[in-house]
């Protein structure tokens, strides 16, 4: 299983994308196991995690995901079950959420 203290390359920190519930609870279980500080996670599910190497883990808005694919960002923004599946290519390229109306 990859570890997600492998995904920050140069960067000090990473954002990451979960795309279900199922999804959200197994990184929480995952950043937890590998020693991130996910306790004041425990009660609110999110999409978005922002996770960084001093260890701690938070939940971000959509809001700030999106945009950020505009903005040239230099971190690491990672779509969870890509990294989880083991695929090469598991970066996010654009955001997965889509304007209504």
């Amino acid at each position: 299983m990859r570890l997600l203290k492998e995904v920050f390359g140069t960067s000090s920190k990473a954002w990451v994308y979960c795309a279900n519930e199922d999804l959200q609870r197994k990184f929480l279980l995952q950043a937890e196991s590998e020693g991130f500080n996910t306790s004041l996670q425990k009660t609110a599910l999110s999409h978005i995690y922002g996770i960084g190497t001093d260890g701690h883990v938070g939940c971000l808005s959509p809001f700030l995901w999106s945009i950020s694919f505009g903005c040239g960002v230099n971190f690491p923004r990672i779509d969870y079950q890509a990294f989880i599946e083991g695929k090469d290519d598991y970066e996010c390229k654009e955001p997965h959420m889509r304007q209504v109306g």
